[in-house]
């Protein structure tokens, strides 16, 4: 039994001192987000364990990872945390938003356009919009406003609004196909940068289980130099804003290293575990999130919800804000 605890215990701090060290890592990373709190309670029965038997050299060392392990928590709370004191104000501005990957291939377009239709948002930001789609979207969504970029397959990208929008730049990856719709909207004076986005798709990984480390570690450095070429566009104009908020498939789980990154910039609308948005299916629940609506500044959320329903693969997800 003593043996055996030595054994644990020293299979525990390498691991964890391997994922501590390649926390920026896609395995390592995504490994270290998902069992943090699970090796911190682990280190806890160790330590006593090794208290109990009077190990005092492993001891020593469960102490010394588990610090570095709550170091490297404590950073990312820290780093993650919302500072912003929101006060009360009369002139507090209401925005409602829906974020929605219509799927390409999408045959039953009438389920989505009543989904969409059914929230009555006053902004809509829309993924994958194909030239059929977009003819459907303008025949049946009555928005005074709107910016669309309709292309075949994935990457077609559109806005439609109840308030003045105005594009500022499509931001394009390496093909030249826009993954980013950068776009200025106007409400009672204020000035909001809106970016609809939808980032490298895994779709090929999955296509290819047989490749599939290899190509989704291909779409994993793509999808951080997409983010890292928006971000730093935002950053370079972003003070001539009164809010700003990153909306879309962002093709990116909240396991992903990628998405801790992410979230030292942005906070995230939906604060609900349990709330996901793919695969959608009239069988099972989402499992996963790969959808967001995130801001930056001081917005306060009033709202944040998943639509059931529709007939892309993705649900839809609906929030309201406050400014």
């Amino acid at each position: 039994m003593n043996k055996f605890i030595k054994a644990l215990s020293f299979i525990f701090i390498v691991s964890t001192l391997i994922m501590l060290a390649g926390r920026n890592h896609l395995i390592l990373g995504t490994f270290l987000i998902i069992s943090r709190y699970l090796l911190i309670l682990i280190f806890v029965i160790l330590i006593y364990q090794s208290i109990k038997k009077e190990f005092f050299k492993i001891k020593k060392y469960l102490v010394i990872t588990i610090g570095l392990l709550f170091i490297e928590s404590a950073y990312v709370k820290f780093n993650t945390a919302n500072f912003n004191l929101n006060t009360k104000s009369a002139n507090k501005q209401k925005l409602s938003i829906i974020s929605y990957n219509i799927y390409f291939k999408n045959k039953n377009r009438r389920s989505s356009l009543n989904l969409i239709k059914s929230k009555k948002a006053d902004i809509v930001f829309l993924q994958e919009v194909t030239p059929k789609w977009n003819n459907s979207l303008n025949a049946n969504l009555n928005y005074p406003h709107k910016i669309t970029k309709a292309l075949n397959g994935t990457h077609g990208i559109s806005v439609y609004a109840k308030h003045p929008i105005k594009l500022i730049q499509y931001i394009n990856n390496d093909y030249g196909l826009p993954i980013a719709q950068i776009i200025e909207l106007n409400i009672k004076g204020k000035n909001i940068l809106l970016c609809n986005t939808h980032l490298a798709s895994p779709a090929k990984a999955v296509e290819n289980p047989e490749y599939f480390l290899t190509y989704y570690f291909e779409n994993y450095k793509q999808r951080k130099k997409q983010y890292n070429k928006i971000e730093s566009y935002i950053n370079s104009i972003e003070n001539n804003y009164a809010e700003i908020l990153f909306i879309g498939d962002l093709n990116t789980t909240e396991y992903e290293p990628l998405f801790r990154d992410i979230m030292y910039d942005w906070q995230n609308t939906s604060k609900n575990f349990f709330s996901k948005s793919f695969p959608n299916s009239s069988k099972l629940d989402p499992v996963i999130n790969l959808d967001y609506i995130l801001f930056r500044k001081k917005a306060e959320i009033v709202q944040y919800e998943v639509l059931k329903g529709g007939s892309s693969d993705h649900s839809a997800i609906y929030s309201e804000i406050q400014f």
